[in-house]
């Protein structure tokens, strides 16, 4: 009898909604569900995961297409069952997959949850389960090893990412220590000395945000998974909804980053503009490409008022100071009766270097 709950399914489609309703309707299933955006994303799952019985994939992806990513499945897990959701018919598309892996299933969208997905899944499980041929059943140990090689290098990356990270760290530290010393310098009251003192208070817990080291994540990622961030930061804040323009000046791109620091940069001030009685009017997040430089550049105007010029007059100059550090820049402009806040981070594109 099979245990379904000792099996993991990976699931990779680059519609997040889709992504949603497979979560919902899947929910149940004693298998293990692992979901995926990106053919990038998928790959470093079965870097992370000691086995993944089935892998079901949408064919039309940006950046990397399901045939590119059963390509490389088939190097690196050839045991794994793969199954292929397709929205269109086009028979060349079709038959390279076929003659290039082994395909379980196709299912064309829309497809019946009850009926075709769940099933097909169980009957994918059983067919590893019970896979009996050797070679299938292992990756070679060449292939082993040069996955492992691919894992190591990426720890050593993340090891190198960690050291960098302190150092900025202790510089971020003493460009407090700088500033809490000159404002000490010019007190002149006790009611001063309070201001100070939630001012080297508000330094430090943006610190703690942003050089989050025990939960630094470098990871593969979009700049709409960026927007879903904010999305989830307006819903918690209780914001209305706000249209977020993305801009990127090529095609659909990948970045290997710390996703974790970026995100609280920005989550940050949009939690100081809300905690500051002003309404957002717009955010914009952009993708720019300078001397092969990428540069996320995310842009929002509010309207402003004195306790909001105030807070970013004061805390702003140690952001600007701490952006510098890592390599950003920050700007916090008036204009006529809106303030527009800017922040520019450099980030690492993701370079896919397929294992063979």
């Amino acid at each position: 009898m099979i245990d379904y709950s000792k099996h993991t399914v990976l699931i990779v489609d680059d519609e997040i909604e889709i992504l949603k309703s497979l979560n919902r309707g899947l929910h149940l299933e004693p298998y293990s569900k692992i979901f995926a955006s990106s053919g990038a994303q998928a790959l470093e799952s079965f870097a992370r995961e000691d086995q993944i019985s089935v892998i079901i994939t949408d064919m039309r992806m940006p950046g990397m297409n399901g045939l590119e990513l059963l390509r490389q499945v088939e190097e690196i897990s050839p045991k794994t069952v793969k199954i292929v959701l397709t929205g269109y018919t086009q028979l060349p598309q079709i038959l390279a997959t076929v003659n290039n892996v082994e395909i379980f299933k196709f299912m064309t969208k829309p497809w019946d949850l009850d009926a075709e997905l769940k099933v097909y899944i169980n009957e994918a499980i059983a067919i590893y389960e019970n896979t009996a041929i050797e070679e299938n059943r292992l990756v070679s140990s060449e292939k082993k090893g040069k996955l492992y090689n691919k894992m190591l290098s990426d720890s050593y990356e993340k090891v190198d990412h960690v050291l960098r990270l302190y150092d900025e760290l202790i510089k971020a530290l003493n460009q407090h220590h700088l500033f809490s010393i000159q404002a000490l310098k010019n007190l002149n009251n006790q009611t001063e000395m309070t201001d100070v003192i939630q001012q080297m208070n508000d330094r430090v817990h943006y610190l703690n945000k942003i050089f989050e080291m025990n939960r630094f994540t470098m990871k593969t990622f979009t700049l709409q998974e960026i927007e879903l961030n904010i999305e989830a930061t307006f819903e918690k804040l209780g914001i209305p909804k706000l249209p977020i323009g993305i801009n990127t000046s090529e095609n659909q791109l990948y970045y290997y980053d710390n996703f974790k620091m970026i995100t609280s940069i920005l989550i940050d001030i949009i939690e100081g503009i809300h905690f500051n009685n002003s309404n957002i009017q717009r955010i914009g997040v952009k993708a720019e490409s300078v001397d092969e430089k990428h540069v996320l550049h995310f842009v929002v105007d509010c309207v402003a008022n004195e306790k909001l010029n105030l807070v970013f007059e004061n805390h702003g100059k140690f952001v600007s100071a701490v952006l510098k550090i890592i390599g950003g820049k920050f700007y916090a402009t008036n204009i006529e009766e809106t303030l527009r806040i800017e922040v520019l981070l450099p980030v690492n594109k993701k370079v896919f270097d397929p294992i063979v």
